[in-house]
């Protein structure tokens, strides 16, 4: 059986905040993956990936041909290990805005010019830009 769940809006599941931001609390989704033979049991994973990397994994775990032109795919590899190879996470708002996340980092950049970098080490609210 494989069961996905995936929902938008954290604050659901008690996480605060503006979803219409680039910051983290604005991009973060939730996402409950079990498949068979995949994971282990309450395995969880706080790495960045984008939602872009659900259908190349949901194509897999469903044995259909493979796409060769698709985007994405790293979920797999952190669905067998969580900890395992890491791309970023891009996120294109709806004003052409870019957010840029990766294990360490969020950098955004406005079609203004304006840029804003955080280090999620040294401030993981991203209070200091």
């Amino acid at each position: 059986m494989l069961f996905v769940y995936r929902v938008r809006f954290a604050a659901l599941l008690g996480i605060g905040g503006g979803k219409r931001t680039l910051w983290e609390v604005g991009t973060r989704v939730s996402c409950i993956v079990v498949a068979p033979g995949k994971g282990r049991p309450a395995q969880r994973c706080a790495r960045p990936v984008s939602t872009i990397d659900l259908f190349p994994a949901l194509i897999e775990l469903c044995a259909l041909p493979k796409l060769t032109d698709l985007d994405g795919g790293i979920l797999l590899a952190l669905l067998d290990f969580s900890e395992g190879p890491s791309e970023p996470a891009i996120t294109v708002d709806e004003n052409r805005h870019v957010a840029v996340r990766d294990d360490r980092y969020r950098y955004i950049r406005y079609r203004d010019g304006r840029e804003e970098l955080y280090d999620h080490v040294d401030d993981a609210p991203e209070w200091r830009n």
